[in-house]
């Protein structure tokens, strides 16, 4: 609760008793523990490449727009539908998986241009 109280307000967090500063790097601290998880289990399956970041940043980025900004329900299911897309356009062939993905990613933006579950912030 104390890092929702201040990412909304840090000045009304820290009226109630929350430091704001240690609670910003207690969140960095656990994103970072993410990203290092992260990347010791891809390590596992995948190959060192200096250019397979831009792969996953691009299916990332896909991802969360197709889901949603904002919205982390929209994101899981976002990152399953591009995932399932994917697999049933690989026994196609692997060459097609980008493809769909990429053609997805499209129909999302102009039939719903904020995602499946983008947030009407107005």
């Amino acid at each position: 609760m104390a890092i929702r109280a201040v990412a909304q307000d840090p000045t009304v967090a820290s009226a109630f008793g929350v430091n704001p500063s240690l609670i910003k790097d207690v969140t960095f601290g656990i994103s970072l523990s993410y990203i290092a998880l992260a990347g010791g289990l891809m390590s596992l399956i995948s190959n060192f490449d200096p250019a397979l970041e831009i792969t996953f940043l691009v299916k990332a980025i896909c991802v969360v727009v197709v889901g949603g900004l904002g919205s982390v329900l929209g994101t899981l299911v976002g990152g399953i539908v591009l995932g399932l897309a994917e697999c049933f356009a690989g026994l196609a062939g692997a060459q097609y998986q980008a493809f769909v993905a990429t053609i997805i990613f499209l129909i999302v933006m102009l039939v719903k241009p904020k995602g499946l579950f983008g947030l009407y912030v107005e």
